[in-house]
């Protein structure tokens, strides 16, 4: 059986004509089931280019059959596409793909069901692609493989579709467990790892990345033919994911039928080196294009690099804690008056999407917000922590004053799995603790509004100061009543302190993160340990890991457990 064709366009018509136009020249048009997937418009600037590309996709002739699928919404890119293709693999068990600016050699289709055919039964092979991403062809094999997948202009079999995950952040967990991520990045010349991250916070849709993690994890192979037999022809700014760029224009164009014979399913080492060559020299001409573009903007404007240059010192300035020129405050209210605070919305909505990605499998752990996917641990708080744990039998339950969303937890929950028993309570602001409550509870994870309201129901072995104690009004008082509680240990961790006495700053968070400012407190470190009663003895500082340096911890043990 000839596989169909899946088509995916959206509002450009003079794209899809072209590349319906070139596929009819194939011989194999006439014998070939065309499926053409029309999504929806974004808004009324859509409608006219929507209406135009479904005009020309229910004009075509010189298939088969044609069959249109016209989007009543917008799906987006990803969605429309993954879902036109398991429409049509559903049905035929295989499909060639091709997004509306994909233009094809005559003896694509030839190509991509001739391999379709061979290695149908091969579950090393995940797909055949039709784009080589090359400069030269010369030492190329007529058709070699490489590990993972490609999607412009390409063909899969059901069973491989089956494999496509488009969880990003479980792939980057895989890849960072796994020490794949110089080999998935191509040794380095492409940024793949970067764009799962994007994708995964949806910042960009790339469902393309997924399907190559998919295969790459699986370690199956594409077979891709030795010079491209197909162009992309969108990359002259009119898609949404792409700006315009003659960078791929040298690709070799092969207008010639392809011999495909069966090979063993291996890298093609020569070929590999040549496509990190690619994708080396895809990245040069891209700074030497931005760089021109900044250098026609400072020649418009003569004094524009020296105000930016201006706006990040002053930014890079308000973000340091320990420059003496970061200006200071007499008193936490003028601080506060001047800093916007912490129980803003956009925070509590960044933090939250963090915590539910780490919930649903799509990250390790977060902080900040910042979602991280490889296992990182604070050695000196773990230590802390087990040391109590090991005197009280293996059993710990942790008092986390301003712990969000249980970020701490989450980020050592594997270390503390084999506790005879762990409990984790956190102590945040009214709306955290709703939503931790509603959302993240669980029986070793629970939210209070206050510690006494948690010390009144629990035991506590430690009380936990995580990055928390320099936004407090009164740090000292509120150490003084975590002592009250009678705790076996109090921890400091993340704090940063002065040099001499105590200074009172605005913070001001990078923007990445969040657009936010805060009253915070450089500690006075004697006035700190002197707010423990004699029945405490602290121990030896360490410094943060995470922080600059002058952030540091200690723990407070009280001396009947030493």
């Amino acid at each position: 059986m000839i596989a169909p064709i899946v088509v995916v366009a959206f509002n450009r018509p003079d794209h899809l004509q072209r590349t319906l136009s070139a596929l009819t020249v194939s011989d194999l048009a006439a014998k070939s089931d065309i499926c053409i997937y029309c999504d929806g418009p974004r808004n009324d600037d859509d409608i006219e280019g929507v209406a135009a590309t479904r005009r020309v996709a229910a004009s075509v002739s010189g298939f088969k059959s044609v069959h249109v699928v016209e989007r009543p919404v917008n799906l987006g890119l990803s969605a429309n596409t993954t879902s036109a293709i398991s429409d049509v693999i559903g049905k035929y068990g295989k499909a060639v793909i091709l997004d509306d600016d994909i233009y094809t050699a005559p003896y694509f289709l030839q190509f991509m069901n001739d391999a379709l055919n061979l290695y149908q039964d091969d579950e090393r092979v995940a797909q055949i692609s039709g784009f080589t991403p090359l400069e030269t062809d010369e030492g190329i094999p007529a058709t070699f493989f490489l590990r993972g997948g490609d999607c412009w202009g390409w063909a899969t079999w059901k069973r491989a579709w089956d494999c496509f995950d488009a969880n990003a952040g479980k792939h980057l967990i895989d890849i960072y467990r796994q020490g794949l991520e110089y080999e998935f990045d191509q040794h380095d010349s492409y940024a793949f790892t970067k764009t799962l991250h994007l994708h995964n916070i949806g910042a960009v849709s790339s469902w393309d990345t997924c399907w190559h993690a998919s295969m790459f994890l699986r370690n199956m192979y594409t077979l891709y033919p030795g010079k491209s037999l197909v162009r992309n022809i969108g990359n002259d700014g009119t898609g949404a994911h792409c700006v315009a760029s003659t960078l791929f224009d040298g690709v070799p164009f092969d207008r010639n039928p392809v011999a495909v014979t069966r090979q063993p399913v291996t890298e093609c080492e020569a070929a590999r080196k040549q496509v990190e060559q690619f994708y080396r020299s895809l990245k040069k001409a891209t700074r030497k294009m931005k760089a021109r573009q900044r250098g026609l903007l400072s020649r418009l404007s003569p004094s524009w690099w020296a105000k930016r240059k201006e706006r990040k010192q002053r930014r890079r300035a308000r973000q340091g804690f320990f420059d003496p020129a970061i200006p200071s405050f007499p008193d936490w209210a003028s601080a506060c008056a001047a800093a916007e605070g912490y129980d803003a919305e956009s925070i509590t909505t960044k933090v939250v999407a963090a915590a539910r990605m780490v919930r649903d499998g799509r990250a390790l752990w977060e902080r900040d917000s910042v979602l991280f996917y490889r296992e990182e641990y604070t050695i000196p708080l773990v230590a802390a922590l087990m040391t109590i744990a090991a005197r009280n039998r293996g059993r710990l339950s942790v008092l986390d004053f301003g712990g969000a969303l249980g970020s701490t937890y989450m980020q050592h929950r594997s270390l503390f799995s084999g506790l005879e028993s762990i409990a984790w309570h956190v102590v945040e602001q009214p709306h955290f603790v709703a939503i931790g409550t509603q959302e993240f509870s669980s029986d070793v994870l629970r939210f209070w509004p206050t510690m006494d309201a948690c010390a009144e129901q629990e035991n506590i072995d430690v009380i936990l100061f995580s990055g928390v104690l320099q936004y407090m009004e009164d740090p000292y008082a509120l150490v003084g009543e975590a002592c009250a509680l009678d705790p076996k240990a109090i921890l400091i961790d993340r704090t940063p302190f002065a040099q001499n006495g105590e200074k009172i700053i605005v913070q001001h968070v990078p923007e990445a993160i969040y657009k936010a400012s805060y009253a915070c407190r450089l500690l006075d470190r004697e006035k700190l340990k002197a707010a423990f009663p004699p029945a405490y003895h602290c121990l030896p500082e360490f410094p943060s890991q995470v922080d600059p340096q002058g952030f540091c911890g200690f723990m407070a043990v009280r001396k009947d457990r030493e």
